[in-house]
This record gives C-alpha cells, sequence and structure tokens, in this order.
C-alpha cells in the first residue's frame, strides 16, 4: 500500500488519469461496540462484594455506549491498484472518545479503591480464620495422619474437599465450577501440614 504524499482526493484522480486507470475503490473502518461494552467476562474476577461498588458505574458506562452510533465510520481508505499496489489516501473522523472497556473498569475500580480495598482487607482476614480452622480440622483427622507419602497426601486432598462438613473451606482452594483454583497451592498447604504434624 502506498499512500499519496498530499492525501488529497485530487492528488488521486490525476495519478488515475496519468495511468489511464478507470476504477476507484474505498473501505470504511468502523470502532468496534464490544470493545467499550463492560462485559461479564471482564467483571468475573471481582465478587459480589467489590462488583457492588462498580455496578452503577458499569451500567452508566454501558448506557453511554449503546447510545453511540456505532454504524458511523472512523476511517476511509480510498485507492485505485495500479502494478498491483493500492494507491491510496485516508480520511479519518475519530469521533469516539470514551474509554476502552477494561480501560473503564480499571478506572471504576481506582475510583473505589479505599472501598475495595477495605473489603479485600476483611476477606483476607476471612481467609486467614478459615485456612487456621481447616489446618486444625486436617491436623487432628486421623485419616490424615496415615498419609506417609506424598501419593495418599494428594489422593487425601481430593477426597477431603468431598466431605460435607468442610464445605465452608472449600472457597480457599476450589473454583465455583468444581475445579481447583491453583492445585499445587492446595498441594503445597496439605505438605506444610504434614510437615508441621511430623515436627
Amino acid at each position: 500500500m502506498i499512500n499519496l504524499e498530499e492525501n488529497d482526493m485530487n492528488e488521486l484522480l490525476r495519478f488515475m488519469k496519468s495511468n489511464n486507470l478507470k476504477s476507484v475503490f474505498y473501505m470504511y473502518h468502523y470502532y468496534d461496540e464490544d470493545y467499550y461494552l463492560i462485559d461479564e467476562e471482564l467483571t468475573e474476577e471481582f465478587d459480589e462484594d467489590i462488583y457492588t461498588f462498580i455496578e452503577k458505574g458499569i451500567e452508566e458506562h454501558n448506557e453511554q455506549i449503546e447510545k453511540l452510533d456505532f454504524s458511523k465510520p472512523a476511517e476511509i481508505d480510498i485507492f485505485c491498484i495500479y502494478e498491483s499496489r493500492y494507491i491510496t489516501i485516508k480520511d479519518d473522523d475519530y469521533w469516539c472518545d470514551e474509554l476502552g472497556a477494561k480501560e473503564k473498569l480499571m478506572d471504576l475500580v481506582h475510583d473505589n479503591s479505599d472501598k475495595i480495598d477495605i473489603v479485600r482487607n476483611e476477606q483476607k482476614s476471612n481467609e486467614e480464620v478459615l485456612k487456621d480452622e481447616f489446618k486444625n480440622f486436617i491436623l487432628n483427622d486421623e485419616e490424615f495422619k496415615n498419609c506417609t507419602n506424598q501419593r495418599l497426601r494428594r489422593d487425601y486432598m481430593y477426597l477431603v474437599f468431598k466431605r460435607d462438613e468442610i464445605e465452608k473451606y472449600k472457597q480457599l482452594f476450589w473454583k465455583e465450577n468444581g475445579m481447583l483454583k491453583e492445585i499445587n497451592i492446595a498441594v503445597n498447604f496439605i505438605e506444610m501440614l504434614w510437615r508441621e504434624y511430623k515436627l
């Protein structure tokens, strides 16, 4: 693609005339509405307590985006084809100055960072309490005491999470879809407890 220096329609027409070219082409470029809308995929990492602080901002942002006319082009390329090359001029109208979805979401989180930090600190504190409770549960579990090698301890890890009485501890290690968040975290936790038990 070769951009004409003057980027002017008359220049392109002169070039076409001097090279006996009969056809001119154009191509529009548009903003992608999906780039600007904050969807569930972007917010899935936030739990309900934190999402509460940014929910209104997300709704207002998305409403504003949905009012925009994304059928209006942002750029146009006008070109002819000469010796297998595109000879082109460009024009633009960058009419959308809204933040993209990720940037807007980061802004909303930043604007509410004090409240979010308080919630996250409370969550962290609650997690530590749950970890201590879970640790005591496992250290007092006779089945755990019989897990004398890593394979047995790994099997135990999977089996213990199937028990009804440890349901409240599951959130520390498991995602909503029933899969381990990160298997190494759970494995390391069990191994750490085994070392502590053996002392």
